[in-house]
């Protein structure tokens, strides 16, 4: 019995005498840690939408009331090919569809009064259009450039100016991409500078239509605005100043 004992010990310390020299054994390499930021976000004038300045036309009163107003029609009238968006589904950006925004889901509209581009013709401190389809101001379309389903926010601060303010308001409004079919909001700036929370496309058509977008990770602001008067009388003459639009990944 003892023999048998004896090996039995042995054979537990030889477990442990390797279970010792596999502690000590050891294997090292060096491994790659990659890492990318991603594509700056970029806003630029649209190539074919809209105008190439941004316009209240040559009809402003001299003496305008205190808050008296000029509306430059934008987002309010905007129709499917005004932003290259599709509202019923149907895969195309239609001249009939009407966008309408204030945080309301894109859907069919009835023909709207003025097009992007007029005065509106309840403006009290310049002279409006007569809903001609003709032209006097100018708006404008920016496409904002970034990563798919990212999101963005959206500044365009008040602009001050002798007599005057400008504000984008209601007439100015971004396309908000949630990925959704036929839910996109085109979303306005009525009462405030600045909107975040900004989708940009999934892909080219957001959920499908081939029109929504012209490639992935973009949306477009419609930039129109309104003139705010102050009783100061305005100088006769081209008055210009610059609006800043400032767009930032979240």
């Amino acid at each position: 019995m003892q023999p048998k004992f004896k090996m039995k010990k042995t054979l537990v310390a030889s477990a442990l005498i390797l279970g010792l020299g596999n502690a000590f054994v050891a294997s090292a390499d060096t491994y790659t840690i990659t890492a990318q930021a991603v594509s700056d976000v970029t806003i630029t004038q649209h190539a074919s939408l809209g105008d190439s300045s941004l316009s209240f036309g040559d009809k402003i009163k001299l003496n305008p009331n205190n808050n008296d107003t000029c509306i430059l029609v934008a987002a309010t009238n905007a129709f499917e090919t005004d932003l290259l968006v599709n509202i019923d589904g149907n895969d195309t950006s239609d001249a009939a569809d009407l966008v309408i925004p204030a945080g309301t889901p894109l859907t069919d509209g009835a023909a709207a009064a003025h097009v992007p581009g007029e005065i509106a013709d309840d403006s009290t401190g310049c002279l409006g259009d007569a809903a001609t389809g003709t032209t006097v101001g100018s708006h404008m379309v920016l496409e904002v450039d970034g990563v798919a389903g990212a999101t963005v926010s959206v500044d365009i601060p008040d602009v001050v100016g002798t007599g005057w303010t400008y504000t984008a308001g209601d007439q100015t409004c971004v396309v908000d991409f949630d990925g959704t079919a036929a839910v996109d909001v085109c979303r306005d700036f009525d009462g405030v500078t600045s909107i975040t929370g900004v989708g940009l496309s999934v892909g080219a058509g957001d959920t499908g239509g081939s029109v929504l977008e012209d490639n992935t990770g973009q949306t477009h602001i419609l930039l129109g605005g309104v003139l705010v008067f102050d009783g100061t009388p305005i100088t006769a003459g081209a008055v210009s100043d610059s609006v800043v639009v400032t767009v930032t990944y979240e």
